[in-house]
């Protein structure tokens, strides 16, 4: 798929959006990201591809704290995630 065709896809999708219009996020730069990361170019140059990528930075502050709660999680039930190992 050449990089117009790309480019233009990710934009069709993220004109289906519902909130298209009243999100925060610019979809063009989104869609030109998507491409970098896809490419390994600009920001995403010398990176790995992520399994996963939030953008925007209300997305990032979600994806954030979901994170950190999760981490707290983690740490609350660490006793128990760890009582199933065989005895050392």
């Amino acid at each position: 798929m050449d990089d117009f065709n790309l480019y233009g896809t990710i934009l069709t999708v993220f004109d289906q959006v519902e909130m298209n219009g009243a999100q925060p996020g610019d979809p063009k730069k989104g869609a030109e990201m998507v491409v970098d990361i896809v490419k390994g170019e600009g920001a995403a140059a010398g990176k790995p591809i992520p399994a996963n990528i939030v953008l925007g930075e209300d997305s990032y502050e979600v994806a954030k704290k979901a994170s950190e709660e999760a981490l707290i999680r983690l740490e609350i039930w660490k006793g128990v995630s760890c009582s199933t190992d065989y005895e050392k």
